[in-house]
């Protein structure tokens, strides 16, 4: 085992062993044991792990110039760098790992030589580590084996602190052995791995080190030599190529015979007379045969609205072989109105239109088509969910009332892809194929620990992926909530792959709320460096009085904007308390039944004094909601939108059949309300004060006409 390095300062001996060759062997003699140590945890066995202490200190006395550290522990974090990079580059052969597992028969035998059978054995474990990826090796060994700090193995691998905390974590749930550290830890020690050092191994590296120290490797200025050997190699084969063709005799050029006029006048070119009709109509059966070859659904679904009744089955044919349907079917569907005039039998039964939405799913990244996607699409107006897979084309084609096509939303799932989802609201933009381009998904995740680098557990995650700004286009549905393990650790399994911009919002109950997403870089991501630091907020305290000094029940919000979450209700005594406020200038509303809202901006800081709300009576505001007719609108949505510059106000209501609104805990000033209400346009900011009656016209339509 390594033993922790306590000479953190600068050291005379790692001064002088850059120029001195018996000051290098003095620090090989303090380390050797400790790097044959780890090069044992590394590969277990000692025959290997002898020749690669050897090659890490004879790198480390021909590039000794290199160093530039000072003290010892930079030295000995040097040598432990060195070892790990020659090290895993041995490993990242396949063939590698299969030549250093050990075998049944040496596990076996491990375990009769152990006084519990079925506990761990050094060849088992060995395993099992082996099995990681190369950076959890590196970091597991140093951190249990050598039982070194993790700043210090931080400094080592490059990683950051909570990089290798993430790391440890991820590299024992991979080995499924333990649950915790502590457990691996302790079940090395009962282990007693045998990494104590060959004597003469040891005394016959020292001899090579002195010969080898400050001296440059030879080999690597090897190649430098086989530059001019090429280059006149080269030059000579050009040279060779140019003389062949300098000298080669060019080909004998064609002749061109071209026919007499006699000849063309005698036996003119073969024409094949056809009618005009035939013409067209052979062209326009090649057109639908080529559209079927293509696999144009789009283009073959306009053919079916032609008065052309050739074309048209013909069309009906191919699309019933694309979509595994029935071309009578496809045909009844499309043109209803013709089917029954055919029949020439009048009726008063009105016949629903029905049209044909081509969907379609691919592979974002190979254009393929993807069978099996889930699809559940919910048209407008309608109550029942349609749902249905893609066919082996990638296709899928629902018939669907017209007067759902007004409004739609359809949602894409399959494992191993990225959900997507569309809501479309007007068929003016609207495309003639839905094309969900599925994005792979990967793992990502992330750390969340307080301002003293500890974990945070229980720590609610939102992810959002930012596309296309068009929200009338296919996107990627991430609405979902993560939480962190007892390490502080969210997981995400089906992010997408190609992202544009990930932003991601942490909050906890006992630490200040993130008022914004934060931008974060997606690769950080899929190492799992993402780092969020949360931090302990400002306890504030108040009280909410009314116009005799009494205390009220009171709500009070944080913010600017009201949300549930950002409130307190006062006690009996009219205190309210919020335990994690950020430090700044921050805006508090205070309602109650009864009485008139107050607003108030208070400095947060430490040892601020409490905030006190003197509410005063409150007053009524009265409206009415009618159409342009004057016609009462019962069932219209009111609600404050701001006062004061702000909208922090919390009051929502409905009209009653007669068309009327009240309020009456409104404030004397003027507030700023929305009304609105399904198949009516939107009114907003419509300014109300207490002593006046309103009338509130709302015009039928919607915010899109």
């Amino acid at each position: 085992m390594a033993k922790a390095e306590s000479e953190n300062v600068s050291d005379i001996l790692v001064g002088r062993a850059a120029v001195d060759g018996t000051a290098f062997a003095l620090l090989y003699d303090i380390y050797y044991e400790r790097i044959f140590s780890y090069c044992v945890g590394r590969m277990r066995l000692r025959q290997i792990a002898e020749d690669f202490t050897s090659a890490t200190f004879l790198s480390a006395a021909r590039n000794i110039l290199k160093f530039r550290g000072k003290t010892r522990i930079e030295f000995a974090n040097w040598l432990y760098a060195v070892a790990t990079a020659k090290i895993n580059s041995y490993l990242r052969r396949k063939q590698t790992i299969e030549k250093l597992m050990a075998t049944e028969a040496e596990i076996q035998a491990a375990k009769a030589q152990s006084p519990q059978p079925e506990a761990v054995t050094w060849p088992m474990l060995h395993n099992a580590v082996l099995k990681l990826k190369l950076k959890e090796q590196t970091v597991i060994t140093l951190r249990f084996l050598e039982n070194l700090a993790i700043d210090r193995i931080a400094e080592i691998t490059g990683m950051m602190p909570y990089a290798v905390h993430i790391t440890i974590t991820k590299a024992l749930e991979n080995i499924k052995m333990f649950d915790t550290g502590r457990q691996f830890e302790d079940t090395v020690k009962k282990l007693g791995i045998d990494n104590t050092p060959d004597a003469g191994h040891r005394e016959r590296l020292r001899t090579k080190i002195l010969m080898a120290f400050n001296v440059p490797d030879r080999n690597k200025y090897r190649r430098f030599l086989y530059l001019p050997a090429g280059a006149i190699i080269l030059i000579a084969a050009g040279l060779l190529v140019w003389f062949h063709n300098f000298g080669s005799i060019p080909p004998e050029p064609r002749r061109i015979v071209k026919p007499s006029k006699r000849a063309a006048e005698v036996n003119p070119p073969q024409t094949r007379q056809l009618g005009l009709g035939q013409q067209e109509g052979k062209t326009r059966l090649e057109k639908i045969k080529q559209l079927a070859a293509e696999k144009n659904i789009s283009e073959l679904l306009k053919i079916l609205e032609s008065n052309d009744m050739t074309a048209k089955m013909l069309a009906a044919k191919y699309l019933a072989e694309l979509t595994d349907s029935n071309a009578t079917d496809i045909l009844g569907l499309v043109s209803p109105t013709e089917k029954q005039a055919d029949l020439n039998k009048p009726t008063t039964q009105k016949i629903e239109q029905r049209k044909v939405l081509p969907i379609k799913a691919i592979d974002k990244r190979t254009r393929l088509p993807l069978a099996g996607v889930s699809l559940r699409i919910y048209p407008g107006g309608q109550k029942e969910m349609v749902e249905g897979v893609t066919d082996a084309n990638g296709q899928y084609l629902p018939s669907l009332p017209a007067e759902a096509f007004n409004q739609l939303q359809i949602n894409a799932a399959m494992k191993g892809y990225a959900a997507m989802k569309i809501q479309q609201y007007s068929t003016v933009t609207r495309q003639e194929t839905i094309l969900f381009e599925m994005t792979p998904v990967m793992e990502i995740g992330g750390f969340v620990v307080d301002e003293q680098l500890k974990p945070v557990e229980n720590a609610e995650v939102k992810v959002r992926v930012d596309w296309d700004s068009n929200s009338e286009l296919p996107m990627v549905n991430t609405d979902e909530i993560f939480r962190t393990d007892v390490n502080g650790i969210w997981r995400c399994e089906g992010f997408p792959q190609d992202v544009c911009q990930v932003r991601i919002m942490v909050t906890h109950p006992d630490y200040t709320r993130q008022e914004n997403y934060q931008s974060a870089i997606a690769e950080q991501l899929e190492n799992f460096s993402y780092l969020t630091v949360l931090e302990k907020g400002i306890a504030v305290v108040g009280r909410v009085l009314d116009w005799e000094q009494k205390p009220l029940p009171a709500t009070v919000s944080k913010g600017a904007h009201f949300e549930s979450q950002n409130s307190a209700t006062c006690d009996a005594n009219g205190v309210f308390r919020f335990s994690n406020v950020s430090s700044g200038t921050e805006i508090f509303t205070a309602q109650c039944v009864g009485a008139a809202p107050q607003i108030q901006k208070a400095d947060v800081g430490p040892n601020m004094p409490p905030i006190i709300f003197n509410l005063e009576p409150a007053k009524t505001i009265l409206g009415k909601v009618v159409d342009i007719n004057n016609t009462p609108l019962k069932d219209a949505d009111v609600r404050v939108s701001s006062w004061q510059g702000f909208s922090s106000l919390n009051f929502e209501t409905k009209t009653d059949a007669n068309g009327f609104f009240r309020w009456t805990d409104a404030p004397a000033d003027e507030v700023l309300f929305d009304f609105y209400k399904p198949g009516y346009m939107k009114i907003s900011n419509f300014g109300m004060r207490s002593e006046n009656d309103y009338v509130i016209t709302l015009q039928a339509g919607t915010d899109e006409t």
